[in-house]
């Protein structure tokens, strides 16, 4: 029977605990990247959400300006069947619902591959079934406080500096260990004595790498270094984002004053339309000019709807910069 200790460590200046330290303030760290990465998801996801809805109020528009030419294909149609009207007038109205279902086909074509990548990156299926809404779920929060995770991954690496530099001093400091080993059997040391018996050894060896000294000063120096870094990339973090909800805030209060517009000019296109489409059956105005009044009309309807879901994103945009994540 033989039995060997390896040896075991009565003294390590405590290297072996700092390094244990360093393990996990490593694994922090690329946790911290990950999240970092998961986050930059999020706007990417904003952006599709965003193009979802901006494309399907476009084929709801549309579908809508098909719908009004039709109506009025119908009128005009009777009026050329008893003379009042030219043919060319009706094939204009034909033509433009033509154009207009086009525009349909492909909106739709987009709205699907909108569908198809947005699934993706929430792994489920989407279609024109599912519901969308266009209110931002968080409202404009108040105060600067940024929480985004970058932050954290800065004060992950700082920590991680810091315990590296406790286990570089650790590291030069004199080790002290234990080796043993024994055995039964025969001949043991004594080859004279042939009996079967108990024996064997152990030693204390004492290591300290003198030389090590002189490197933990320039170390020391690049840890201080990494670190005034780290501050340097944090306060840099903090001015962009700070600049960029600056400029979000004043987008969103641009966009509440464009929608009180966008309610004032769709009346008043409204009722230019209203006005036009009377003309038209009269026979005092051509087919272009109506379509020209009712195109305008249907363009400001949209442009409330565009700017209402601008303003969603951007307040959407502004909390995700300034690291609001309860969504």
């Amino acid at each position: 029977m033989f039995a060997h200790n390896p040896g075991f460590s009565l003294f390590d200046g405590g290297q072996t605990k700092k390094q244990k330290e360093v393990d996990k303030l490593n694994g922090e760290n690329e946790l911290e990247k990950n999240q970092v990465e998961l986050y930059k998801l999020i706007d990417r996801v904003n952006q599709l959400y965003s193009s979802v809805l901006l494309t399907r109020e476009n084929i709801k528009t549309l579908s809508i300006y098909k719908d009004d030419i039709g109506n009025k294909k119908g009128i005009l149609a009777s009026s050329v069947k008893n003379g009042l009207t030219l043919q060319s007038s009706l094939d204009e109205l034909e033509a433009e619902e033509l154009k207009t279902e086009q525009s349909i086909v492909e909106a739709k074509d987009n709205v699907s591959a909108l569908y198809q990548s947005l699934g993706m990156y929430i792994n489920k299926a989407i279609d024109d079934n599912t519901l969308f809404s266009n209110e931002a779920i968080v409202r404009v929060s108040s105060g600067e406080e940024i929480n985004r995770p970058e932050l954290k991954l800065f004060e992950t690496q700082k920590a991680m500096l810091d315990a590296k530099h406790k286990l570089n001093n650790r590291s030069a400091l004199p080790k002290l260990t234990v080796n043993a080993e024994g055995a039964y059997g025969r001949p043991g040391p004594n080859f004279l004595n042939q009996d079967l018996r108990f024996f064997g050894q152990a030693s204390v060896n004492f290591k300290w790498n003198i030389g090590y000294l002189y490197t933990l000063h320039n170390e020391k120096q690049n840890i201080s270094i990494n670190k005034k870094m780290v501050d340097v990339q944090k306060e840099v973090f903090e001015f962009n984002a700070k600049t960029t909800m600056a400029t979000q805030a004043a987008q969103i209060n641009s966009l509440k004053d464009m929608i009180e517009k966008d309610k004032q000019i769709i009346e008043k296109r409204h009722n230019i339309t209203k006005t036009s489409s009377n003309q038209l059956e009269n026979g005092t105005i051509t087919t272009t000019d109506y379509l020209t009044q009712l195109n305008a009309e249907m363009q400001a309807v949209l442009n409330e709807k565009v700017h209402e879901i601008k303003l969603m994103n951007a307040i959407t945009n502004y909390n995700t910069t300034k690291g609001i994540t309860n969504y």
